[in-house]
């Protein structure tokens, strides 16, 4: 499949938390490919420059890109956000750069994925949902709620069970409404809970649900 490079925020998000995350997760893929600014520029955050200034973001923007591009040259690659509502204003500038450099100036195959609620949204956020920051507007796409085949198909996707599938996509249907936010934090909670009494081993645990729920419309 395609390499996937996914996080899902938080409302406690510093400003550079999940920025950092995607140079940390593409240093360890890259290793020894990795280019040599963005060693540079992590190596200034790790020495404590938290509160980075304007222009060491701006680094740390132009080393990622051309850290993608170097995984981008072996094939297309995903970037997934969970709930983006969450994403503060350095995560949104990045992705809209990355989207005017790597997709359209560029032409890579790049798919940036994100998943977010409805409700207020802060001015960076409605800039990125109506594509101002960026050159191509992107996608929207409105999940419908989950029909019980569609959740059959994440149960046994995401808990690895077949047996008490179609079971328990009775209940969340009838419990939830098929609804795909609260089925995906109910399918979450319930990977956790078998995870800590099982030590089943799921490498992805917070970010399997992006992707499989964007199946669905």
């Amino acid at each position: 499949g395609l390499p996937v490079y996914a996080t899902r925020l938080s409302e406690r998000e510093g400003s550079f938390d999940a920025v950092l995350r995607l140079a940390n997760s593409l240093n360890q893929e890259l290793g020894a490919r990795t280019p040599a600014e963005l060693n540079r520029v992590l190596s200034s955050f790790r020495a404590g420059a938290d509160e980075a200034p304007g222009d060491l973001r701006y680094q740390l923007y132009d080393a990622l890109r051309a850290a993608l591009a170097l995984l981008l040259m072996d094939g297309p690659v995903v970037l997934a956000v969970d709930d983006l509502h969450h994403g503060r204003p350095v995560l949104l500038g990045l992705l809209a750069f990355l989207s005017r450099t790597l997709i359209e100036r560029e032409g890579f195959a790049l798919l940036v994925l994100a998943t977010l609620q409805e409700g207020p949204q802060s001015p960076g956020l409605k800039a990125f949902r109506e594509g101002s920051e960026m050159q191509t507007p992107p996608k929207r796409i409105t999940l419908r709620p989950l029909a019980s085949a569609d959740i059959e198909m994440l149960v046994g996707a995401v808990l690895g069970t077949a047996a008490d599938a179609r079971a328990i996509a009775r209940r969340l249907i009838a419990d939830l409404g098929g609804n795909p936010l609260l089925v995906a934090e109910h399918l979450r909670g319930e990977l956790y809970r078998r995870r800590d009494a099982d030590s089943i081993d799921h490498t992805d645990e917070d970010t399997a649900l992006i992707p499989l729920l964007a199946e669905q419309d």
